[in-house]
């Protein structure tokens, strides 16, 4: 019986490490994470001019800032994204998770990234997840009348909330 359960380990790390390079070789084809995803890598190292790039190998590469750290792998051909923070203002840790097909659309990754991060903000600063996306919505809309409908519509939604944010 031992016997069994050592060589079902043993296939499975060697299963493990088939796939694991297989991965590395699908991402190498493009020169690694690097510059498969530069176009992504580039629009998260803007955010911030204290970004710093580890290329841990060509499959795993990180983008740290103080308190905080973006983690590209990829596996079986997505693109897995994990953001963790650590936030002054709360003290409070928050973790993120996106996994991208890899021929996805990279503006679209960020703008899907950067939308969860702002909202994750705003919970963070005492929201609730609905109110930070109504708040979202309110600060993302180029429409000025249509803007300052959602505003009212927001204040009568949240009255307190609208007052501890005006000072009213």
């Amino acid at each position: 019986m031992i016997w069994i359960v050592v060589i079902a380990i043993i296939a499975f790390v060697i299963y493990l490490s088939v796939k694991g390079n297989a991965d590395i070789k699908n991402v190498e084809k493009y020169g690694g994470l690097r510059n498969k995803y530069k176009t992504l890598i580039d629009l998260i190292m803007s955010r911030n001019s204290f970004y710093q790039l580890n290329e841990i190998n060509s499959n795993n590469v990180e983008l740290t800032n103080t308190g905080m750290k973006f983690k590209l792998i990829e596996m079986d051909k997505k693109l897995q994204i994990t953001w963790v923070w650590n936030s002054f203002g709360s003290g409070q840790n928050h973790k993120l998770l996106w996994k991208f097909d890899e021929n996805e659309d990279q503006r679209k990754m960020y703008e899907i990234m950067n939308k969860d991060m702002a909202l994750q903000n705003l919970i963070d600063d005492g929201m609730t997840k609905q109110q930070a996306e109504d708040f979202y919505i309110i600060n993302n809309t180029a429409n000025e009348d249509e803007q300052n409908r959602l505003v009212e519509n927001f204040s009568k939604k949240y009255p307190d909330l609208w007052s501890k944010m005006t000072g009213e």
